[in-house]
């Protein structure tokens, strides 16, 4: 916030792109720092009739009781847990390997050993760090499930996303979004660069014989960033939204804003080449 005000009070120029960055860069780390403060506030776990639930933000494992094949202290690890994920401060998401356990799920609200709970699944191992209290509950749930019999069928664990969940973990949204921010940024670079250059009023409209139809001010120019700036908030949130019915059909909409941007720009580098100065 502070830099985009800082922005609007510079003289166009140099300055004013370097403030442009810091403010994305700025909005960036904050809408990140908040989805993993509220990562924190939704990670627990519950323990149901037949399945063990872990819930973070808008992910949910289910494990049933019956595909659980062993529950050890956090000592069992051999090593420090090195988590590939989400790393803040009581709040731990993300992949691990241990050399004695394999690849680990983390779950946890700390990485020491004396607190963390060792699940070994069907489907790999997971690490929690639930109470002592909730422990001893899920122990007893353990005992009673394979007490049960073995007759019963074995539901499979797995983990149920949420269509926003499973779309911010696609690659093609953060490839898609992260080209066209640079493409972004490059259109508004190039008309800093060459702003003081440029005559007050430009041609931004040729008839068929080259002849300019409408002069615009220069200050126009950034409306063509400001378009493109629009189409990608507006694909990404559509893209996010048909995700969950059609993964193919949200790719391509979140790959519209590039060609966008592309569009934008190669009629940017036309009129600044065309003008003089």
């Amino acid at each position: 916030m502070g830099a985009g005000w800082w922005v609007t009070q510079q003289p166009i120029g140099l300055g004013v792109f370097i403030g442009l960055l810091l403010a994305v860069a700025s909005l960036a780390l904050s809408i990140l720092f908040a989805l993993w403060t509220l990562g924190y506030y939704t990670l627990y776990y519950v323990l149901g009739p037949d399945t063990l639930r872990i819930v973070w933000l808008l992910r949910e494992d289910v494990i049933p009781y019956t595909t659980i094949s062993a529950l050890y202290a956090g000592q069992r690890l051999t090593e420090p847990l090195q988590v590939r994920g989400v790393i803040w401060p009581g709040n731990y998401v993300g992949r691990a390997r241990a050399r004695n356990l394999g690849v680990l799920q983390v779950f946890a609200t700390t990485l020491e050993r004396a607190e963390l709970t060792i699940l070994l699944t069907d489907l790999g191992g997971y690490v929690l760090s639930p109470d002592p209290a909730f422990r001893t509950a899920l122990v007893e749930r353990l005992e009673l499930a394979r007490g049960a019999g073995e007759a019963t069928a074995r539901p499979r664990a797995g983990a149920v996303r949420g269509g926003l969940t499973r779309a911010a973990a696609d690659r093609w949204l953060l490839g898609s979004v992260g080209l066209a921010l640079v493409l972004l940024l490059g259109m508004l670079g190039a008309i800093i660069a060459r702003y003081e250059a440029l005559p007050e009023l430009l041609a931004l409209q040729l008839d068929p014989l080259g002849q300019p139809i409408n002069m615009y001010s220069r200050f126009e120019l950034f409306y063509l960033p400001g378009i493109g700036a629009v189409v990608l908030l507006v694909d990404v949130l559509l893209g996010t939204l048909l995700y969950g019915r059609d993964i193919l059909a949200a790719r391509l909409v979140w790959s519209a804003p590039v060609l966008v941007q592309l569009a934008l720009a190669a009629g940017l580098l036309r009129t600044l080449l065309g003008s003089p100065g």
